[in-house]
Protein backbone atom coordinates (compact mmCIF):
# COMPACT_ATOMS: atom_id res chain seq x y z
CA UNK A 1 0.00 0.00 0.00
CA UNK A 2 1.44 3.46 -1.11
CA UNK A 3 1.49 6.12 1.98
CA UNK A 4 2.65 9.49 1.69
CA UNK A 5 6.02 8.14 3.86
CA UNK A 6 7.23 5.68 0.79
CA UNK A 7 5.44 8.15 -2.43
CA UNK A 8 8.25 8.38 -4.63
CA UNK A 9 8.27 12.04 -4.46
CA UNK A 10 8.56 12.17 -0.69
CA UNK A 11 11.86 10.28 -1.17
CA UNK A 12 13.45 12.85 -2.97
CA UNK A 13 13.17 15.32 0.42
CA UNK A 14 16.00 15.89 2.24
CA UNK A 15 14.40 15.45 6.21
CA UNK A 16 18.12 15.25 7.81
CA UNK A 17 20.96 18.05 7.66
CA UNK A 18 23.67 15.94 5.25
CA UNK A 19 26.68 18.16 7.66
CA UNK A 20 24.91 17.31 11.31
CA UNK A 21 22.11 14.49 10.57
CA UNK A 22 19.80 16.95 12.86
CA UNK A 23 15.95 16.76 11.25
CA UNK A 24 15.22 19.59 8.90
CA UNK A 25 12.67 21.83 9.98
CA UNK A 26 12.38 24.77 7.47
CA UNK A 27 11.65 24.74 3.29
CA UNK A 28 14.91 26.29 2.47
CA UNK A 29 16.61 23.28 4.60
CA UNK A 30 14.31 20.88 3.29
CA UNK A 31 15.39 21.88 -0.15
CA UNK A 32 18.53 22.52 -0.01
CA UNK A 33 19.57 19.24 2.54
CA UNK A 34 21.66 21.64 5.02
CA UNK A 35 20.25 23.04 7.76
CA UNK A 36 20.81 26.75 8.83
CA UNK A 37 23.15 26.62 11.78
CA UNK A 38 25.55 24.09 9.16
CA UNK A 39 25.27 26.83 6.24
CA UNK A 40 26.27 29.78 8.41
CA UNK A 41 29.69 26.90 9.79
CA UNK A 42 30.41 25.11 6.40
CA UNK A 43 30.47 28.12 4.10
CA UNK A 44 27.26 26.55 2.33
CA UNK A 45 26.11 30.23 1.20
CA UNK A 46 29.67 31.52 0.01
CA UNK A 47 32.34 29.84 -2.03
CA UNK A 48 35.76 30.15 -0.16
CA UNK A 49 37.32 30.34 -3.29
CA UNK A 50 37.18 30.44 -7.49
CA UNK A 51 35.30 27.45 -8.93
CA UNK A 52 37.55 25.02 -11.05
CA UNK A 53 35.36 23.95 -13.92
CA UNK A 54 38.11 21.57 -15.54
CA UNK A 55 38.79 19.74 -12.07
CA UNK A 56 34.67 19.70 -11.99
CA UNK A 57 34.74 17.84 -14.95
CA UNK A 58 36.95 14.81 -13.59
CA UNK A 59 35.06 14.73 -10.66
CA UNK A 60 31.97 14.82 -12.73
CA UNK A 61 32.82 11.50 -14.87
CA UNK A 62 30.56 8.69 -14.33
CA UNK A 63 27.65 11.22 -12.70
CA UNK A 64 24.57 12.34 -14.08
CA UNK A 65 25.67 16.25 -13.68
CA UNK A 66 26.46 19.03 -16.22
CA UNK A 67 29.48 20.87 -15.43
CA UNK A 68 30.22 23.14 -18.05
CA UNK A 69 31.31 26.72 -16.35
CA UNK A 70 28.31 27.90 -15.26
CA UNK A 71 26.78 28.11 -11.68
CA UNK A 72 29.02 27.17 -9.30
CA UNK A 73 26.20 27.96 -6.65
CA UNK A 74 23.35 26.38 -8.54
CA UNK A 75 25.73 23.50 -8.88
CA UNK A 76 27.00 23.08 -5.47
CA UNK A 77 22.97 22.74 -4.24
CA UNK A 78 22.36 20.04 -6.69
CA UNK A 79 25.22 17.64 -5.58
CA UNK A 80 24.14 18.67 -1.95
CA UNK A 81 21.40 17.71 -2.65
CA UNK A 82 21.58 14.14 -3.57
CA UNK A 83 24.15 13.64 -0.74
CA UNK A 84 21.45 14.97 1.82
CA UNK A 85 18.40 12.51 -0.09
CA UNK A 86 20.85 9.47 -0.62
CA UNK A 87 21.25 9.82 -4.45
CA UNK A 88 25.02 11.15 -4.58
CA UNK A 89 25.93 7.88 -6.44
CA UNK A 90 29.61 8.14 -6.17
CA UNK A 91 30.05 10.01 -3.08
CA UNK A 92 33.89 10.41 -3.63
CA UNK A 93 33.49 12.57 -6.79
CA UNK A 94 30.59 14.16 -5.41
CA UNK A 95 32.48 15.46 -2.55
CA UNK A 96 35.54 16.12 -5.05
CA UNK A 97 33.16 17.96 -7.44
CA UNK A 98 31.74 20.70 -4.51
CA UNK A 99 35.42 20.96 -3.66
CA UNK A 100 36.31 21.99 -7.15
CA UNK A 101 33.23 24.31 -7.15
CA UNK A 102 35.06 26.29 -4.57
CA UNK A 103 33.34 24.79 -1.49
CA UNK A 104 36.15 23.62 0.14
CA UNK A 105 34.79 23.61 3.79
CA UNK A 106 31.47 22.31 2.75
CA UNK A 107 33.05 19.46 1.19
CA UNK A 108 35.76 18.53 4.23
CA UNK A 109 32.40 18.50 6.66
CA UNK A 110 31.01 16.16 3.91
CA UNK A 111 33.87 14.03 3.98
CA UNK A 112 34.15 13.56 7.69
CA UNK A 113 30.48 13.09 8.04
CA UNK A 114 30.44 10.20 5.37
CA UNK A 115 33.92 8.46 6.37
CA UNK A 116 34.34 5.79 8.55
CA UNK A 117 38.26 6.22 8.80
CA UNK A 118 40.00 9.03 8.72
CA UNK A 119 43.91 8.96 8.05
CA UNK A 120 46.36 11.58 8.61
CA UNK A 121 50.26 11.94 8.14
CA UNK A 122 52.23 13.15 11.76
CA UNK A 123 55.72 13.46 10.64
CA UNK A 124 57.26 9.77 10.28
CA UNK A 125 53.59 8.43 11.22
CA UNK A 126 50.43 7.56 10.22
CA UNK A 127 47.60 8.50 12.70
CA UNK A 128 44.23 6.67 12.58
CA UNK A 129 40.88 7.95 13.92
CA UNK A 130 37.98 5.66 13.96
CA UNK A 131 34.71 4.22 16.05
CA UNK A 132 35.82 2.08 18.65
CA UNK A 133 34.99 -2.17 18.46
CA UNK A 134 36.97 -5.47 19.54
CA UNK A 135 37.51 -6.53 15.78
CA UNK A 136 39.01 -3.28 14.94
CA UNK A 137 41.20 -3.31 17.65
CA UNK A 138 42.29 -6.65 17.25
CA UNK A 139 43.10 -6.20 13.22
CA UNK A 140 44.83 -3.07 13.75
CA UNK A 141 46.86 -4.69 16.64
CA UNK A 142 48.42 -7.18 14.03
CA UNK A 143 50.22 -4.19 12.09
CA UNK A 144 53.57 -3.96 12.81
CA UNK A 145 54.67 -0.70 14.61
CA UNK A 146 51.06 0.37 15.97
CA UNK A 147 50.70 2.39 19.60
CA UNK A 148 47.83 3.87 20.94
CA UNK A 149 48.23 7.96 21.99
CA UNK A 150 45.70 9.57 24.52
CA UNK A 151 44.36 12.82 23.78
CA UNK A 152 45.17 15.16 26.01
CA UNK A 153 43.05 15.53 29.05
CA UNK A 154 42.95 11.72 28.89
CA UNK A 155 39.35 10.70 26.99
CA UNK A 156 39.86 8.81 23.47
CA UNK A 157 42.99 9.15 20.86
CA UNK A 158 44.05 7.50 18.23
CA UNK A 159 46.36 4.64 16.87
CA UNK A 160 49.37 5.43 15.03
CA UNK A 161 51.58 3.35 12.65
CA UNK A 162 55.14 3.94 11.26
CA UNK A 163 54.74 5.20 7.49
CA UNK A 164 56.91 1.97 6.50
CA UNK A 165 53.86 -0.08 7.54
CA UNK A 166 51.49 1.53 5.14
CA UNK A 167 50.73 -1.35 2.87
CA UNK A 168 49.47 -3.83 6.49
CA UNK A 169 47.71 -0.97 7.53
CA UNK A 170 45.40 -0.23 4.63
CA UNK A 171 45.35 -4.00 3.91
CA UNK A 172 44.07 -4.30 7.43
CA UNK A 173 41.22 -1.15 7.03
CA UNK A 174 40.23 -2.43 3.72
CA UNK A 175 39.24 -5.88 5.70
CA UNK A 176 37.57 -4.29 8.44
CA UNK A 177 35.32 -1.26 6.02
CA UNK A 178 34.74 -3.22 2.63
CA UNK A 179 33.15 -0.37 0.49
CA UNK A 180 33.53 2.40 3.39
CA UNK A 181 34.36 5.79 2.60
CA UNK A 182 37.72 7.00 4.33
CA UNK A 183 39.59 10.89 4.38
CA UNK A 184 42.97 10.10 3.83
CA UNK A 185 46.04 13.15 3.00
CA UNK A 186 44.84 13.30 -0.42
CA UNK A 187 41.09 13.58 0.17
CA UNK A 188 38.59 11.11 0.41
CA UNK A 189 38.58 7.39 -0.70
CA UNK A 190 36.61 4.23 -0.73
CA UNK A 191 38.26 1.00 0.30
CA UNK A 192 37.53 -1.93 -2.10
CA UNK A 193 34.31 -4.16 -1.28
Amino acid sequence: MSTYENAPATLLLATSCCCCGRPLVDAISVETGVGPECRKRYGFNEAQGPADWDAVAKFAEGLDFPCSGGDARKAVNVLVHRVAVGTAGDVVKTVGAIGALGYTKLAARLASRVAKVTITVEGEDLAIVTAYSEESVNALRSVPGRRWVKNEGGRGGKTTFPLSSRRALFNALTSLFPGAYGVGPKGMFQFAA
